[in-house]
């Protein structure tokens, strides 16, 4: 009988913990990264990117973007903040957008957003009427 509760034990303890495991995992610090384009009045393409905080209760620091012309170092998220960054490019290349966020509790992860080329609008003159 002893044998049986300690087994029931210790399958339950295991179940527990991967629960924890579990929870822990999908509870992760991240950003989502979106961009989308627009033209300009001067037939270029205006470039939005959203970033998003993961976290509800934490501040977020931007410590590193490989676009710091749209997503300057030290750029700061509050909790729960969708922040948008614009930049104007004069190609219709796709583009990526990797940023590195430190959270006020010392966690740092990061994420990328793209943009595909056949995601960039007409924004040539003679199309317009």
């Amino acid at each position: 009988m002893l044998k049986k509760i300690t087994a029931a034990v210790a399958t339950l303890a295991l179940a527990l913990g991967m629960v924890a495991v579990t929870a822990t995992s999908a509870s992760a610090h991240h950003n989502t990264v979106e961009g989308y384009v627009t033209c300009t009045t001067d037939f270029k393409y205006q470039v939005n990117w959203s970033i998003t905080n993961s976290e509800n209760d934490k501040s977020e620091t931007i410590t590193a973007s490989n676009r710091t012309t749209a997503v300057p170092v030290r750029s700061t998220l509050v909790a729960s903040q969708t922040k948008v960054f614009t930049e104007v490019v004069t190609t219709n290349d796709a583009l990526t957008l990797t940023v590195t966020g430190t959270w006020s509790n010392a966690v740092t992860h990061e994420d990328s957003g793209t943009i595909k080329k056949n995601a960039f609008p007409t924004c040539d003159p003679s199309t317009f009427p």
